[in-house]
C-alpha cells in the first residue's frame, strides 16, 4: 500500500516510522427483556486486532477482526494480460527505494492484541531486520530494531498522561540519542498529530491528522517550519479498509491516487488486493492470518 512520505523519517530503507496509536471500537446497544420489565444492557465490544505501531501502517492503522496472532503480507508486481490481472515478480528491496510501497512483513500479536514483533522481509522472503516491543502494566515501553539478530537501535516510550506519548530513539552501540517524537491523542485514541525532533530537539516534520464524522481518517497533512510539505487523503470502504488513497504536493494539488479493490476471509479481514496507481494495474498484495481461539 502506498506509504510515499515517510520514508524520509525511517530507519530503515523504506518506510517505517515511529509513530503510534490504537483504535478501540465500543458498540453500545440491545435490550434484556424480564417478564415484568426491560433493563438496558451493554453488548461486548466486538472482538478486533490494531495493525499499526512498529509496521508500515503507523499513520493508518487497519482494525482487524477477530483475535489475530499472526498476519503475513506480501508485495508483487501486478501483470496486465489483455485485462487479466495476475501476480507476478515478488517487488524486491531495491524496487521499492524508488517505488514508495509498503514493505513486506510478518507481524505477531499477544492474546491481548498487543504487537509483539514485526518482522520486515526481502523478496526472497529472508528477514533484514524486525522491531521487538516490550510491554509494561499494559502499555508498550520499549521497542528495539534488529538487524542480523544485532539490536541496532531502541526506543523508549513514555506515556506523561493519557494524551500525550513519548519517544526516544538511541543508537544501540553508543547510547546516544538520534531523535525523538511528541505523539498526541484525542480523548478516544485517535491519532491528531507526531511532532518529530533531531537529536539536538530541534523540530523537524510534523504529521496533523483529520477525521470524517463517521471517525475515520480523512487525511494527514505534513509540515515543517510551519510549511506544508505535502501529505495524504484518504476514503473507507464499508469493510473499514481505506479503499483509495490521494498524495498531494505542497501546492495542494493531486500527485498521485490509489484505488484497491480487495478479497476477504470469513472474519472479514483483506486476503488481498490489486492496487491501481492512476487508474494503471501496478500491485498485487496478498495477505495469510493465523487466529487465537476464542
Amino acid at each position: 500500500m502506498s506509504n510515499c512520505f515517510t520514508k524520509k523519517i525511517s530507519v530503515m530503507k523504506k518506510k517505517i516510522n515511529a509513530s503510534l496509536t490504537l483504535f478501540l471500537v465500543l458498540i453500545l446497544s440491545g435490550t434484556l427483556l424480564m417478564p415484568s420489565c426491560s433493563n438496558p444492557k451493554k453488548e461486548a465490544p466486538p472482538v478486533t486486532t490494531t495493525l499499526g505501531v512498529f509496521t508500515p501502517y503507523s499513520f493508518f492503522p487497519e482494525t482487524l477482526n477477530g483475535k489475530v496472532k499472526t498476519v503475513k503480507e506480501v508485495n508483487y508486481w501486478a501483470n496486465d494480460n489483455s485485462g487479466t490481472i495476475t501476480a507476478g515478480d515478488r517487488i524486491s528491496i531495491a524496487a521499492r527505494d524508488t517505488f514508495n510501497w509498503t514493505n513486506d512483513i510478518l507481524v505477531s500479536f499477544d492474546p491481548e492484541g498487543n504487537i509483539e514483533k514485526c518482522v520486515f522481509l526481502d523478496e526472497n522472503d529472508k528477514p533484514f531486520g524486525e522491531w521487538d516491543v516490550e510491554m509494561q502494566d499494559g502499555k508498550m515501553a520499549k521497542a528495539k530494531w534488529l538487524a542480523n539478530d544485532t539490536t541496532k537501535n531502541y526506543i523508549d516510550i513514555a506515556h506523561p498522561d493519557e494524551n500525550t506519548i513519548e519517544m526516544k530513539r538511541y543508537n544501540a552501540e553508543t547510547d546516544t540519542l538520534r531523535n525523538s517524537s511528541t505523539i498526541k491523542l484525542d480523548p478516544d485514541g485517535k491519532l491528531m498529530s507526531v511532532q518529530f525532533f533531531n537529536y539536538k530537539d530541534e523540530p523537524l516534520n510534523e504529521f496533523k491528522f483529520s477525521y470524517g464524522p463517521d471517525g475515520k481518517l480523512d487525511n494527514y497533512a505534513i509540515s515543517r517550519d510551519d510549511t506544508v510539505r505535502g501529505g495524504m487523503n484518504f476514503h473507507f470502504n464499508e469493510e473499514g479498509f481505506a479503499q483509495s488513497q490521494e498524495v498531494y504536493n505542497t501546492s495542494n494539488d493531486k500527485k498521485e491516487s490509489y484505488i484497491y479493490n480487495y478479497t476477504y476471509d470469513d472474519q472479514g479481514n483483506w486476503t488481498g488486493y490489486t492496487g491501481y496507481k492512476d487508474g494503471k494495474p501496478i500491485v498485487i498484495c496478498k495477505r495469510t492470518y493465523t487466529y487465537y481461539e476464542e
